[in-house]
């Protein structure tokens, strides 16, 4: 019941607006292009008038239009109407005479520019109330002095309650449109304080800015907000938004200045021109400027079009997605264009078209926004994998390095016990003992360097799958690594051989090479007698923790605070990098979900590793 309740409600509202022309009475409506803009109402009797809807608008050098209402009674019952003028918010001045028997019965002036206007309208209309007297008639003629566009919208009702309800439901739609074009802007706006991206920032300025466009495009500044004269006038600025907010989107989610300095420029001139068309606007004189405002719209058209298309010639990842958006945009400007220049029927489709057409390529904007972020994103992956690998690369040297001194004893050893053999095979008195014991060594020492090999092999193997491992064994493995820098380093070793952690070993042994590297490279540039490094690695709660601390003399404060920055090093350029640190902190927090932290105490250093337990599956 309550559903049927509702419909017929609804049905009953959309009726009485459809019928509200038909009152019982006739009436025409027509128009008479003023060219002079000196004819006065005792001029208009023997004028030919030209019919036209009651939704209308003309070419916009059509600056004064005479409409005239004709409206009969042809009952035996007075007619109070009510004229509705919609759009009477566009107009700089109306004047609106009633005339029966070629005789003025009242005349009402209106200066939409002065500030008090509000209380001669209902919100954006002029609602005008006429009698009708029993089988009678009356002319209503509406002198409109445009302010840019020619455009009249007249509906007449024959009761107050049919008059008030047409007033309450004007500016759904356009609200509509209005409260979305908000949202995804301040939306957006709030999405810029977490990514500091500038794109962000300028998408939202030019939502909110074509919104508050719209705002005054549809009236709702009046409806509304009931502000009206100049200041209501002023919120035509925002045409000249579009352009700037606009322009500067494309330069920063194209990264136009870095990417291409030609058509950096090129862009950069639209932005000057509309910073020049707001400084006339304000300081000289507004209505100048929009009048003319058209030759700044067809330049940043043609600019921004051959961007788009330019981008998509060289296989730009976001020149479709953005070619799409402007093309819909573009689509629904030129309907609401030729709809306020009277080149095509003025209803309400076309006239919201450049609204509808801002919310789609709000949407799709948005979305290049989000796929520009995801570009980033694996961009930032790809380089970080580039700095793991330069710094794996730096370390390869060292390692090789070490791996040749590690093997040279080896080496010498099977050469020595290989003339044993030799000797020992020439004697007739083969001493089998002896060749034994030989044979031995040798094998010996071929494990010791093929163990040493290995772990050389895995710490470059590219495996990225995560595994559990024991993270005694890849300190081991480090410190073999390193075993030739670290002959006569008094080596402190306190560790619980059965805690494992789940990652990459190889990312974790990095972190360890870079850190134990880092200290090293210390003792010898500060020439640290009585070298000493202690090892520390056990369960402190919910995380495996590993210090490493030594006695290098600290860090000085100044560079406590940046010693994990991507490039900051405190050795010679020719050195290092200062990507090291970087790097393993980087591998901890996002490869382990650990930390990596540095303090410093009585001239020691230590570096501490924790990573969650909660990360071993």
């Amino acid at each position: 019941m309550k559903s049927i309740k509702s419909r017929t409600i609804v049905l009953f509202i959309l009726l009485s607006l459809f019928l509200n022309n038909l009152y019982g009475s006739e009436s025409s409506f027509s128009y008479y292009f003023d060219k002079t803009n000196s004819l006065k109402i005792e001029d208009l009797k023997n004028l030919k008038f030209k019919d036209i809807p009651l939704k209308h608008s003309s070419d916009v050098s059509y600056h004064t239009v005479w409409y005239k209402v004709k409206l009969e009674n042809k009952t035996n019952k007075i007619e109070n109407l009510f004229l509705h003028n919609n759009f009477a918010f566009m107009s700089k001045h109306i004047d609106i005479y009633e005339v029966s028997k070629n005789k003025v019965l009242n005349h009402q002036s209106y200066n939409l520019f002065y500030k008090d206007i509000g209380s001669k309208l209902i919100g954006k209309n002029i609602v005008y109330p006429i009698t009708l007297n029993t089988n009678s008639g009356k002319i209503i003629y509406i002198k409109n002095q445009a302010l840019v566009h020619q455009v009249i919208d007249i509906a007449i009702f024959n009761t107050q309650r049919d008059s008030d309800l047409a007033l309450s439901n004007q500016n759904f739609y356009s609200n509509i449109i209005i409260v979305i074009l908000f949202t995804l802007g301040f939306y957006n706006f709030m999405l810029f304080f977490f990514t500091k991206r500038k794109e962000f920032a300028f998408y939202s300025f030019y939502m909110i800015n074509c919104a508050f466009g719209l705002f005054y495009m549809y009236g709702s500044v009046f409806q509304n907000l009931h502000i009206y004269g100049e200041d209501a006038y002023l919120f035509n600025l925002t045409a000249i938004g579009v352009t700037f907010f606009l322009s500067l989107f494309i330069k920063y989610i194209f990264d136009i200045d870095k990417q291409n300095p030609k058509v950096n420029m090129i862009l950069n001139s639209i932005i000057i021109l509309a910073l020049i068309h707001f400084i006339i606007a304000i300081f000289i004189d507004l209505y100048l400027v929009i009048k003319y405002l058209h030759f700044l719209f067809l330049y940043s058209y043609i600019v921004v079009l051959y961007i788009g298309i330019s981008f998509y010639k060289q296989d730009h990842p976001l020149s479709k997605i953005f070619l799409t958006a402007y093309t819909i945009y573009t689509i629904g400007f030129t309907f609401t264009l030729l709809v306020f220049t009277g080149q095509i029927e003025f209803n309400s489709l076309y006239f919201h078209g450049s609204g509808i057409a801002l919310v789609f390529e709000g949407f799709i904007f948005a979305y290049m926004l989000s796929y520009r972020l995801k570009l980033l994103e694996e961009e930032n992956l790809n380089q970080k994998h580039m700095l793991v690998l330069k710094n794996k690369k730096e370390q390869l040297g060292e390692v090789i390095g070490n791996i040749a001194h590690q093997w040279r004893q080896p080496l010498n050893r099977i050469s020595l016990n290989s003339a044993v053999i030799t000797e020992a095979i020439k004697d007739d008195a083969i001493d089998t003992h002896i060749i034994d014991v030989k044979l031995k060594s040798i094998d010996k020492n071929i494990h010791y360097m093929s163990d040493t090999i290995e772990d050389f092999v895995d710490f470059y193997n590219p495996n990225k799958e995560k595994d559990l491992f024991n993270v005694d064994e890849i300190i081991n493995k480090a410190l073999n690594l390193l075993n030739n820098r670290i002959n006569n380093i008094e080596i402190n070793i306190n560790t619980n051989k059965d805690l494992e952690i789940y990652g990459i070993s190889n990312e974790y042994l990095q972190v360890l090479l870079i850190i134990l590297n880092n200290t090293l490279d210390n003792f010898m540039i500060k020439d640290i007698q009585n070298q000493i490094i202690d090892i520390n690695l056990f369960q402190d709660q919910d995380s495996i923790r590993l210090t490493i601390c030594d006695n290098g003399g600290g860090i000085k404060k100044e560079h406590i605070y940046k010693i994990f920055d991507p490039y900051f090093t405190t050795k010679f350029t020719s050195e290092g990098t200062g990507l090291g640190l970087y790097l393993a902190r980087m591998i901890i927090e996002e490869s382990l979900n650990g930390e990596l932290n540095v303090s410093v105490d009585n001239n020691k250093t230590t570096f501490t590793i924790d990573v969650n337990t909660k990360e071993i599956h």
